[in-house]
């Protein structure tokens, strides 16, 4: 018999233009120890497990919302700002007003201290083209970057979808380090689409899943984006990633 096995979760996301599959591996061993004999399962680590789902939730919802609109976004204060709260009501205002012109705004913030202690935020938002400046003629609505965000603002394409994401939970976990116990250390809009497919299943070698990322390879006409983890506190861990972009609907 087997001393490992595979527990495997393949997901499907549809967002607006890509319709990406996600097939994780993780190489698990059976436990066939007994008490009596000096052998105990390891001890849960509840912290890490919170921090996990948090992870997969933020990975979920942006790869299952992704579109053209999706960018990456710094936003500075022109005077320092110290108080973190009043950093969380300059976002709810920001969306607020934003709201007024692009009702889908949708983002995940994480608000990141420099060493002075002021703050400035990263975020991951669905927003569309909104010019620099004052100029309130560029816009018919009268809204820029100027008028709505007192500071300064960098706006990035995302190119690399699994980039972005790397790099928004590494500002969510860089602050974990030092927030507060009560502290939010990001905030998400709750206009997220979560509604995913998702399967399930345990098997004792790769053998089925191999058949069925060459399927998915074959359906699709690309290889898979293959990435593999391996570290004492999560195992051995294989990721399978699909992207494969949709037709436009007409008007879009």
């Amino acid at each position: 018999m087997a001393n490992k096995y595979f527990d495997t979760i393949m997901k499907r996301y549809n967002s607006g233009r890509y319709r990406n599959y996600r097939i994780i591996c993780f190489e698990k061993k059976l436990f066939l120890g007994k008490k009596s004999a000096g052998i105990n399962p390891p001890k849960r680590d509840y912290r890490t497990e919170a921090i996990n789902r948090a992870k997969r939730m933020i990975k979920d919802k942006i790869r299952n919302n992704f579109n053209a609109k999706f960018k990456f976004v710094t936003l500075t204060y022109r005077e320092k700002e110290y108080d973190r709260d009043k950093v969380n009501l300059d976002l709810k205002e920001l969306a607020d007003h934003i709201r007024e012109f692009y009702t889908d705004y949708k983002y995940v913030a994480v608000p990141e201290k420099h060493k002075d202690g002021s703050w400035h935020i990263h975020m991951i938002a669905e927003i569309p083209y909104i010019p620099n400046g004052k100029n309130v003629k560029q816009r018919r609505d009268g809204w820029t970057w100027g008028n709505l965000w007192k500071g300064f603002v960098k706006v990035n394409l995302i190119k690399n979808l699994e980039g972005a994401i790397f790099y928004m939970l590494k500002y969510v976990f860089k602050q974990l380090e030092n927030a507060d116990r009560y502290q939010h250390v990001y905030i998400i809009s709750r206009n997220w689409n979560y509604d995913y497919e998702s399967e399930h299943w345990i098997r004792e070698d790769m053998t089925e899943i191999k058949t069925i990322v060459h399927e998915i390879e074959k359906q699709i006409g690309q290889k898979a984006f293959i990435s593999q983890i391996n570290s004492e506190e999560t195992g051995n861990i294989l990721i399978f990633d699909f992207y494969q972009k949709q037709e436009e609907k007409n008007g879009a």
